[in-house]
């Protein structure tokens, strides 16, 4: 019965220190998970403005062939009044 008692004496700070290693694991985690969250919303922001570019630039290149269409147009018309 003392030897019981007298280990059971030695795990009482092992069993503290893996409580606190695991609080601060949890936390780890919890702090990880966070940061993931932020990289998820940054990359989301990313993705949008990338879509919003991509089609900023199609409307461009639409404007600038239509440009070069009345270009084209105008030409026609000088070289036949020339």
């Amino acid at each position: 019965m003392i030897k019981c008692e007298k280990s059971t004496n030695k795990l009482v700070p092992v069993v503290a220190l893996l409580c606190i290693c695991c609080i601060g694991l949890l936390l780890y985690a919890q702090q990880q998970n966070r940061d993931l969250a932020e990289y998820r919303e940054v990359n989301y922001k990313l993705e949008q403005t990338a879509y919003k570019a991509i089609a900023d630039l199609a409307d461009s290149n639409e404007h600038i062939r239509a440009y070069e269409l009345r270009i084209t147009q105008l030409e026609e018309e000088l070289a036949y009044y020339q």
